[in-house]
């Protein structure tokens, strides 16, 4: 893992950070690169930031599973981190979302995940990272690794230390696990030795099968039983922790509406396996009308392994620090 020190503004970050990229700028991005960009994309859609072409050695060293710490200008704080999924080179988005008037457009574009609020003195951080007292971060910053190793010899984890989530560097698309095994459980659920998308595609729709009969190929959330409605989806997503990819209990079968508000934080579960909507809901909008016809009521429970509730409150926790929308 890489850390790269990034400079930002108010303006851009309400722009592509604290809220999702719509769609249509993305118009002239090939297909297949996009529905890529979307399978790698958190809860929170596609959040992106971008260097100029001035710092094309940086970009193109940067990897899928690098720590980016976001300073805002003005606040002398780091105020957002996230976990890099993809890059693109592309003028035409670049421009569209943030117009540069210099030499050099903001055409190295990297996504990003997961992204969490911090708090954190950026001359405190910086200083820890070993550079002079009042260092600026006026450009993207990677920081070298004999600093960020002195650093955790001192420190402990860099995300420990600032208290944010980690992500695994695994960044395949999210097409599913091995199916459900009629064996007695399996305690690496990992599905590390899958390759092929074909063969994973085939596990997965056998997997998917098998979840779906758990829940009797009914909605937990709604009941609806259409199965063209229905979907396998995880509590922890695939891309997020390996260990749990082949997990039962980190599964639930829901319909496409439900699984969409599971997955991007407008819905969480209680210890109890009560529905409870987020901070991330519009209560006026009419996605909120629907989701609180739901609201507080108890899923319905599988026949065989139950929802675990350590990988709830996984994500509760995740979802209660997304920016709301």
């Amino acid at each position: 893992m890489s850390v790269y020190l990034v400079p930002a503004d108010r303006k851009n970050l309400d722009k592509s950070i604290e809220r999702d990229v719509p769609p249509n700028l993305l118009t002239d991005v090939p297909k297949d690169i996009v529905m890529e960009i979307q399978a790698r994309a958190g809860a929170e859609g596609i959040r992106c930031w971008a260097m100029t072409s001035a710092l094309r050695a940086s970009f193109e060293k940067m990897q899928p599973g690098d720590l980016v710490l976001l300073s805002e200008s003005g606040t002398g704080r780091f105020t957002y981190a996230a976990w890099v999924t993809f890059k693109l080179e592309n003028k035409t988005l670049g421009d569209a979302l943030w117009p540069f008037k210099g030499q050099n457009s903001w055409e190295l574009i990297y996504f990003l995940r997961d992204i969490q609020p911090l708090d954190v003195p950026k001359a405190d951080l910086v200083k820890q990272l070993g550079y002079q007292d009042n260092y600026k971060v006026y450009s993207t910053i990677r920081v070298q690794d004999t600093k960020l190793q002195a650093f955790e010899d001192q420190h402990g984890s860099l995300t420990e230390w600032l208290r944010i989530f980690e992500l695994p560097p695994q960044f395949e698309e999210p097409a599913g696990p091995l199916p459900i095994a009629a064996e007695p459980a399996a305690t690496d659920y990992s599905a590390s030795d899958i390759t092929g998308k074909a063969k994973r595609r085939q596990r997965y729709a056998q997997f998917a099968k098998k979840v779906k009969a758990n829940y009797q190929n009914a909605c937990a959330m709604c009941g609806i039983t259409e199965k063209e409605f229905l979907v396998a989806g995880h509590i922890v997503a695939w891309a997020m922790d390996e260990q749990q990819r082949l997990n039962p209990a980190n599964c639930m079968c829901l319909c496409v509406l439900h699984d969409r508000a599971f997955e991007r934080g407008f819905i969480i579960l209680d210890e109890e396996f009560h529905i409870r909507l987020t901070h991330r809901v519009d209560r006026a909008s009419h996605l909120g009308t629907r989701l609180k016809e739901v609201e507080g009521q108890r899923i319905r429970l599988p026949v065989g392994p139950q929802p675990s509730r350590d990988l709830l409150k996984r994500h509760r926790e995740l979802c209660l620090r997304m920016p709301a929308r």
